[in-house]
């Protein structure tokens, strides 16, 4: 749940426990920068309604989606520990019925 997450890292954050580290060119990695806004943008992303694309979309269609309260239910997403690679996130595996990551 992305805002679980987003609480959870503006509490670290304003503990001062959020690890931000810039990186070094061939050297080192470090964190993804302003990681609490990035998600905030994420949220906020998330939960547009189909107006604020019809209003961009200019004379291109917008077709919205409505989803049924079964297809809430459904876990879209595998769990953190299904994750192949640290290089991928949740939200970019989508688990097909019947399949396993």
């Amino acid at each position: 749940d992305l805002t679980k997450y987003l609480e959870g890292l503006k509490a670290l954050k304003s503990k001062g426990e959020l690890v931000e580290a810039e990186g070094k060119p061939w050297v080192s990695s470090g964190s993804p920068p302003r990681p609490v806004e990035r998600l905030q943008l994420l949220v906020d992303i998330c939960s547009l309604t189909p107006d604020v694309f019809e209003k961009a979309a200019g004379d291109i269609k917008v077709e919205s989606v409505t989803y049924t309260e079964e297809q809430r239910r459904l876990k879209w997403h595998c769990s953190a520990e299904e994750v192949p690679s640290r290089q991928l996130n949740i939200k970019d595996i989508i688990v097909e019925e019947n399949s396993s990551v």
